[in-house]
């Protein structure tokens, strides 16, 4: 009888320890997403609903949002959604902390907002990557994005005035932090503009834009491999642009390719090569 009285205890004590920890890895998952507290009373919120998070909240001037968060990663298997309120046409978004954001899931925007992500620190897109965006994507490690009256900074972060942003299409970039990394390995796919702005660009798998494409970096270097090739297409014009360095090698698998429907521009001011079928 004692026996089983210990055998009894012991089970209680297994279920206790594995309830905690999956508590425990339950507030890790969640605490992938962490909104700062730069913008006040404004700060962006993010609501769990299983697998899929939606993020609410932030910054509304006139049809622009803003979000800034500390921390942002997307967990593989994962689902992050923007959803901003009816009339946003444009979604700006700082990570201004000092970690890399590491998107592994999928995200996506509610609507057919453009969505602008900007983390100094570097944004890496894992193998099983995703966007789900109808309207254009921006990812920079640029440390700041500069408007008329305003300059919306991950690395000096206030909260954007009172006033109508006015959002052009030759968006001014601050300085892009010159070791900020921009890696992808996944499909990222958006319904119109894809650009990718940063210091070093790593890309491998898949860029397709219903519009324009266009990766500019300090040092930009392609690659494919037999098992999954690089495709890069556009609907319109496709812009490759390496400051200091374009090196570009696609002959592993043959389905790898460039595709524009108008115009393919290389630009390079120092070391250049093209591999490519």
């Amino acid at each position: 009888m004692k026996a089983k009285s210990w055998s009894w205890w012991i089970k209680i004590a297994i279920l206790v320890f594995v309830s905690s920890t999956s508590a425990v890895l339950s507030r890790k998952v969640s605490a992938q997403i962490v909104p700062d507290a730069t913008l006040g009373r404004e700060r962006s919120q993010v609501t769990p609903q299983g697998v899929r998070d939606l993020i609410t909240g932030g910054a509304i001037r006139d049809t622009t949002l803003f979000h800034s968060f500390r921390e942002f990663n997307v967990n593989n298997g994962q689902q992050v959604y923007f959803a901003p309120a009816n009339g946003i046409t444009n979604i700006f978004t700082r990570v201004s902390g000092s970690n890399i954001s590491r998107i592994f899931g999928t995200l996506g925007v509610n609507g057919g907002a453009n969505l602008f992500f900007m983390n100094p620190n570097g944004i890496i897109f894992g193998p099983n990557a995703r966007l789900d965006l109808r309207g254009s994507f921006t990812a920079t490690t640029a440390r700041s994005v500069n408007f008329d009256k305003y300059t919306f900074s991950a690395t000096n972060p206030t909260t954007p005035p009172l006033l109508k942003i006015n959002v052009t299409p030759g968006l001014q970039y601050g300085e892009i932090a010159p070791n900020g990394q921009i890696r992808n390995e996944g499909n990222l796919s958006v319904g119109q503009d894809l650009n990718l702005i940063g210091g070093n660009l790593n890309l491998q798998g898949q860029l397709r834009a219903g519009e324009n494409l266009n990766v500019v970096g300090n040092t930009v270097t392609i690659r494919d491999n037999t098992t999954k090739p690089f495709i890069a297409t556009a609907g319109s014009n496709l812009v490759l642009q390496g400051n200091q360095k374009l090196d570009i090698f696609v002959l592993n698998h043959p389905n790898s390719g460039l595709l524009t429907s108008i115009a393919l521009t290389l630009i390079c001011r120092e070391i250049f090569k093209l591999t490519a079928q």
